[in-house]
């Protein structure tokens, strides 16, 4: 059921199977799928177990009953959802957010349940909302949808941006959103896709009021999907996709932005740090590995350089960005030849030690010190009288 089977039917690899059995109560649906394997009840009140078969390392399959969802409060945390075995499967399905995501496979037969045409919308590659009275009962729909049609490359309908348009996006906590709009930007093979259903909806100005509309975004977010797609860091590749679309915005605009995601740490990965890095170095020259290097004591150099060339291809970003790569100061500046050690017996503590070691660094970014060798050789010549 759901994405497994939406995914089984575009050819894709299904990493997910989502098992949904009507006829028996909770407590006898555990007691079947103890023969299997370890159950773990990781939503009981409302019929959902975690399955780990026996023999199969590694493999998660999640069971369900069939449930009913009911609007109680504001947000997700206001959804009551109620097992009900003995729950009509067409109204089972009717709970779903999309056509494309409310079909299964009815076991042992095989054949396919598709009640509200999903695989019609498939074909079609179309998104649709299974019940459009229900549809915002979750507003972070309106988000997921987004993030299906970056996924999947699909167009939402009129009626499904109109529905979107109406999510109440102030219910939902900081990283609910976050979750969407990560996944829309770093997983998605069409992100302009996604881009263009926020805007459609008027949901990207909700997200982020004080960011620019530029017109150029969604051909920018195509051309960077093969520098964000070898950028083996999450959180860098985050920055990236985020830095793409918050570039042509002012500086209080993206840590505004920043702020309403809660995003500071993405891991290990200081994304808010680097993105006032990123925001707070200017225009700089790029015409000399000196310039890279310099470049790289201001701010992820490779982020900077890549978003540029993103957005300017017949510019001179992309030749800068792979001399920086040469030179090992994409992501990092160099580190410093000479140390306060090396001075040691030679120069007193204090600020003339700080100053000299300042001098050197500057040299070392001109290339004027590679080695060791050549920074001994540079500080013999500075104490010389």
């Amino acid at each position: 059921m759901g994405g497994g089977v939406r995914d089984a039917l575009l050819g894709q690899p299904v990493h997910d199977w989502d098992l949904e059995v009507f006829g028996l109560e909770a407590d006898d649906l555990a007691t079947v799928l103890a023969r299997v394997g370890r159950v773990d009840a990781v939503g009981k009140a409302f019929g959902v177990l975690k399955v780990r078969p026996r023999g199969h390392r590694g493999l998660d399959i999640d069971v369900s009953l069939p449930r009913r969802d009911s609007k109680v409060g504001p947000g997700h945390r206001g959804i009551l959802a109620q097992g009900d075995p003995h729950l009509d499967p067409t109204e089972a399905a009717r709970r779903r957010d999309l056509t494309v995501n409310a079909m299964a496979v009815v076991l042992p037969e095989g054949h396919l349940f598709d009640p509200f045409g999903g695989q019609r919308d498939l074909q079609a590659r179309v998104l649709r909302a299974v019940d459009p009275t229900t549809f915002l009962d979750d507003p972070l729909r309106a988000l997921r949808a987004a993030r299906f049609a970056a996924q999947l490359g699909f167009q939402a309908t009129d009626d499904l941006i109109a529905l979107a348009a109406s999510a109440e996006l102030g219910e939902l906590p900081p990283e609910r959103i976050f979750t969407e709009l990560q996944r829309l930007l770093t997983e998605g093979s069409r992100p302009d896709l996604g881009w263009a259903f926020l805007r459609s909806a008027d949901l990207d100005v909700r997200l982020f009021p004080a960011c620019a509309r530029p017109p150029g975004l969604p051909e920018t977010f195509l051309r960077c999907l093969p520098e964000r797609d070898a950028i083996d860091i999450p959180g860098r590749r985050l920055l990236f996709m985020l830095a793409i679309w918050l570039h042509p915005s002012p500086p209080p605009a993206w840590l505004d932005a920043f702020d309403r995601l809660g995003l500071h740490k993405w891991g290990a990965y200081p994304a808010r740090r680097k993105a006032e890095a990123l925001v707070g170095t200017p225009e700089a020259p790029i015409a000399s590995d000196a310039d890279l290097r310099r470049l790289s004591t201001r701010c992820e150099a490779g982020l900077w350089l890549g978003v540029r060339a993103a957005w300017d291809p017949s510019g001179p970003w992309a030749d800068a960005l792979t001399r920086c790569r040469m030179l090992g100061v994409a992501h990092e500046a160099p580190a410093p030849v000479l140390l306060g050690r090396h001075l040691t017996g030679r120069v007193p503590p204090g600020p003339a030690m700080g100053m000299l070691l300042e001098r050197a660094y500057g040299a070392q970014l001109h290339g004027d010190i590679v080695t060791l060798d050549d920074a001994l050789a540079w500080l013999d010549r500075s104490l010389s009288p």
